[in-house]
């Protein structure tokens, strides 16, 4: 196993990642090799079943492309929404800031900041009932959810009292 690579060792410098060379594995059962940007899973009995999956990381959750893809959708949803709406030139300008600063926290990799999350969320939710459906939709896809239970506090607060909000009526 090597994590360096020759290279590297005779210029003295550190590959960040990990290389790893296996020239021979003798294993009963499953295989698991993972890291931060991707898993591979290989069953050792039977017919070989080799699956590799890239994960990558939003919002301090590790997630799937196609789970991402989902809650990005909605955030287009939510855009097309404002450009779409009735709402004044001020208020339109209000709203699209509002969603930029949703979207820069939900879709960077490391956590967000809960408060400023919260903030922005709560003001676009509350400029127009179109939009506030939109928010709705956005903090009930699993992936913003599973972020925003992994910032807790104050950001789990707001998805729960935005839930309520909406399945009383």
């Amino acid at each position: 196993m090597s994590l360096q690579s020759e290279k590297d060792k005779d210029q003295g410098t550190k590959d960040l990642g990990m290389q790893i060379d296996i020239g021979h594995m003798s294993v009963g059962g499953n295989v698991v090799i993972s890291g931060r940007d991707g898993s591979v899973y290989v069953n050792t009995g039977g017919n070989v079943d080799h699956q590799n999956q890239q994960l990558i990381t939003v919002g301090g959750v590790e997630t799937t492309r196609e789970e991402l893809d989902k809650m990005v959708e909605k955030i287009r949803a939510l855009d097309n929404g404002i450009a779409e709406s009735d709402l004044d030139a001020e208020t339109k300008e209000e709203a699209e800031f509002n969603l930029k600063t949703i979207k820069d926290q939900l879709t960077a990799s490391k956590k967000p900041n809960a408060k400023i999350l919260v903030k922005a969320s709560q003001a676009l939710y509350r400029l127009s009932p179109v939009l506030a459906s939109g928010v709705f939709a956005l903090f009930g896809e699993p992936l913003t959810a599973q972020i925003m239970a992994g910032v807790g506090g104050v950001a789990l607060q707001f998805v729960e009292s935005l839930m309520r909000r909406h399945t009383s009526k």
